[in-house]
């Protein structure tokens, strides 16, 4: 399994969905892509693939912690 959240991934997405299309077994979850706003052609099709654009993110502790921070850098000091 490849999981892809940085958007200088190493891997050239053009062989990802060849290796994709050839390995049916093999899955992938990608977070962003390498021309975002676009996708290379036949990543959306591959059923193997799951496509998050800018989601990784997403967890309520990530989300949450600049609120927490801000608070905490406002708290006066006991």
């Amino acid at each position: 399994m490849l999981t892809c959240v940085v958007p200088l991934c190493a891997t050239s997405q053009v062989a990802l969905v060849n290796h994709l299309n050839a390995n049916p077994e093999f899955r992938c979850g990608l977070d962003v892509f390498e021309d975002e706003p676009a996708m290379k052609p036949g990543l959306a099709e591959c059923p193997n693939a799951v496509i998050v654009p800018h989601i990784a993110s997403a967890s309520l502790w990530t989300r949450c912690a600049p609120v927490v921070a801000r608070r905490s850098a406002r708290a006066p000091l006991v």
